[in-house]
């Protein structure tokens, strides 16, 4: 072969690669490239429609929640009002009593409205309705029954393990009325002289079948005799107590002295 036909040959070659021939590979597979560039377009049109029908649903969804947020919101603002109201009636039902015992009956109950009430004012504060920080509703329980029993001598110690777990407002309540009960009596029995220290524990901890809790209120104060143990008494509180432990599906007691030897303890376990 010369090397013109050479030549020649190769620009036959190059032709049907590049499609200038007429039987070239290009030329005989341009209607199938067509048909696949329609098809191509035809898939893209869809899913610009798709994504057009979700980000309005996103809009609408977002709508949905920033409505139900506003919503809960409102609700919890009118029940802690609510409360609060219910909480001045008291306050004028126990200022217009002439008998001690009776007027003391009004500031406890009082005093129960305003645990529940603190537990909405959280909700609110914090905009989250999931769940309720109970490790500082605690704090606020202690402090505020620490100033309305005037005993600023009492050192409150806190230990507990809060960070992470919001606890629900189901929970909370209930608890929290469990712990102003015990907080309630530590002040009240525990601190004669007015001086004295008082723990409050609360932990959580994952187990195999969920998440157990345990709440305890360590006062050093002189202890109780063992007939007059609080499980033993039929008092409003004690019975309180005993009614929504076994709501929350927890138990309770009263130790005397403490595990370490001094004062009383009160513990409450629950499986959550």
């Amino acid at each position: 072969m010369n090397t013109k036909e050479g030549a020649s040959e190769k620009d036959t070659i190059r032709e049907k690669i590049i499609g200038l021939g007429e039987s070239s590979a290009r030329k005989s597979y341009y209607p199938q490239l067509l048909e696949h560039i329609r098809e191509l377009r035809d898939e893209r049109a869809k899913l610009m429609d798709t994504v057009r029908l979700l980000e309005e649903r996103e809009e609408e969804l977002e709508r949905l929640v920033d409505e139900k947020s506003a919503l809960l919101s409102e609700v919890h603002h009118r029940v802690k009002n609510n409360f609060q109201i219910i909480g001045s009636l008291l306050s004028l039902g126990s200022g217009a009593s002439a008998v001690p015992d009776e007027a003391m009956v009004f500031g406890k109950t009082r005093r129960r409205i305003d645990t529940m009430a603190q537990v909405y004012e959280q909700l609110l504060q914090s905009g989250d309705f999931s769940g309720v920080d109970f490790c500082e509703l605690l704090r606020h329980i202690a402090g505020d029954i620490q100033s309305l029993a005037g005993l600023p001598g009492v050192k409150l110690h806190y230990e507990m393990s809060c960070r992470s777990f919001p606890i629900s407002i189901d929970l909370a309540i209930p608890l929290a009325l469990i712990a102003n009960e015990a907080i309630s009596n530590a002040f009240t029995y525990a601190f004669a002289d007015g001086k004295g220290e008082l723990t409050i524990r609360f932990e959580r901890e994952k187990t195999e079948n969920g998440f157990f809790c345990s709440l305890e209120i360590r006062d050093s104060g002189p202890g109780f005799p063992q007939e007059g143990a609080p499980e033993g008494r039929k008092t409003l509180g004690m019975i309180l107590i005993d009614v929504l432990v076994n709501q929350i599906g927890g138990s309770w007691k009263y130790e005397s002295p403490a595990e370490n030897g001094n004062g009383t303890s009160f513990k409450v376990l629950i499986e959550t």
